[in-house]
């Protein structure tokens, strides 16, 4: 009854005071777990120490023995009846000695492994999950399955024999990375074609030019039956003007440096070509105007 008044107060604690009672218990509760860790390895020591010196002491007799037997084989070719059999059976006891001790030792270290820490391990898992959940945390998740451990065991060694019985995939044989890599060459040739076309700033001009040229003999061609000789001839001086001032743009432009060439022709293009049209289309008009006047 009187854990229960103090459990009250506990949990009638503000919050700051639960944070720093919880941060005074926390650092002795991790120096405890260390000490019983320490403790632990140091009764699992002990353990394994002893059955250290059991198996010193059973290759120690397993020396006698041997011994023991040099000294039978000795004696049976000196004297072939009387010290050898005597000598038999002292190692043949020291081997029965040797053989219990050596199970002894080994049921020992076999009961002290894993040498690992498993209680500290345990309670420290314990405090984090109090931690994390509070009182929701159920302290059997700690504590491992027999049974599932078995069935992962098991699941594991089928998958083993599964991978095992599977046939390895076998690598592409020479004359297919063969084949790949020249498909692979040719593809890499195309594209590497492709990119010369686009970086080629002279063959762009060119096919500037030539279509520059076809509209303007589109625009001769249909504009030549509405107009005289005048408006003709303004078109074509401005044309031949706009023709001439792109001429020395192109020039001047392969003079600088890469990057640009591309960009300067086109702003060439967009802003003398518009004017070479208007200029037609002015003069035509102009021509009309004239002939509407003298009518």
């Amino acid at each position: 009854m009187a854990s229960s008044p103090s459990r009250k107060s506990r949990l009638g604690l503000s919050l700051p005071s639960m944070v720093k009672v919880a941060g005074r218990l926390a650092p002795k509760q991790l120096i405890d777990e260390g000490q019983l860790a320490l403790q632990q390895m140091k009764k699992k020591g002990v353990q394994v120490g002893v059955a250290g010196a059991i198996g010193a002491v059973a290759a120690v007799l397993l020396l006698f023995m041997a011994i023991a037997l040099i000294v039978a084989i000795i004696a049976g070719l000196s004297n072939i009846f009387q010290p050898w059999a005597a000598a038999l059976i002292v190692a043949g006891v020291f081997l029965i000695i040797a053989a219990i001790l050596g199970a002894i030792a080994a049921s020992r270290v076999k009961a002290a492994l894993p040498l690992v820490p498993e209680d500290a391990i345990r309670g420290i898992k314990h405090d984090l999950g109090v931690l994390k959940e509070g009182s929701a945390f159920d302290p059997r998740t700690l504590d491992k399955d027999p049974a599932e451990e078995a069935k992962k065991k098991a699941a594991k060694q089928r998958e083993k024999a599964a991978q095992a019985r599977e046939p390895k995939p076998q690598g592409p044989s020479y004359d297919d990375l063969l084949t790949r890599a020249n498909r692979r060459r040719q593809h890499l040739v195309e594209l590497r074609d492709g990119v010369g076309e686009k970086i080629d700033v002279k063959a762009q001009i060119a096919d500037t030019k030539a279509r520059f040229a076809a509209d303007r003999s589109a625009h001769k061609a249909a504009a030549a039956p509405k107009s005289g000789p005048s408006a003709a001839q303004r078109a074509s001086a401005l044309v031949g003007t706009a023709q001439e001032k792109l001429d020395r743009g192109v020039v001047a432009f392969t003079d600088n440096s890469q990057p640009l060439r591309d960009d300067a022709a086109k702003v060439l293009k967009e802003r003398w070509q518009p004017l070479a049209v208007m200029g037609g289309s002015l003069a035509a008009m102009a021509y009309f105007l004239k002939k509407l006047g003298e009518k």
